[in-house]
Parts: structure tokens; sequence; C-alpha cells
């Protein structure tokens, strides 16, 4: 991500908390995962017990940042 871009995206974040410092605003991870109908913002990591913003859905996880959530949305 270029410097620039990554300025403006702290510059709205603010003071939101993020324990894992963004990493998953990176380029190429925008996943989604589904439980039956309901599509939801998918944790990507493999152990996220450790994130505050993780919450466990059928087997898998959830992830409960609204700025992830946000910017995926708009960027699809």
């Amino acid at each position: 991500m270029d410097a620039e871009l990554r300025k403006k995206i702290d510059e709205i974040l603010g003071a939101i908390y993020c324990p894992d410092d963004y990493s998953c605003f990176e380029p190429g991870v925008e996943q989604f995962g589904i439980d039956g109908q309901v599509k939801y913002v998918a944790c990507i990591k493999s152990d996220p017990t450790a994130c505050a913003l993780a919450a466990s859905r059928n087997g898998a996880h959830e992830c409960r940042c609204v700025m992830r959530a946000t910017l995926i949305e708009k960027l699809h």
C-alpha cells in the first residue's frame, strides 16, 4: 500500500483501535464468508483468538471491524 493512501486511511481511522495494526486493509485481503444466506466479513487470521474484533460464527470467525467492513462494501 503506498504511503499516501496509508496516510489517508490513518487519518480516517483516527482513534479506532485495531489489535493488528490494520493489516486486514492490505490489497487482496477482501474476504467474505456465508452463513446460510447471510454474507459477512470473514476474519483472515488462522487463529484470531487474540483479536478483540473477531467473533465466532458457526465454526469460522467474523471480523467486526466497522472500518474494514465499510471499505470492503465501498470497494465491491
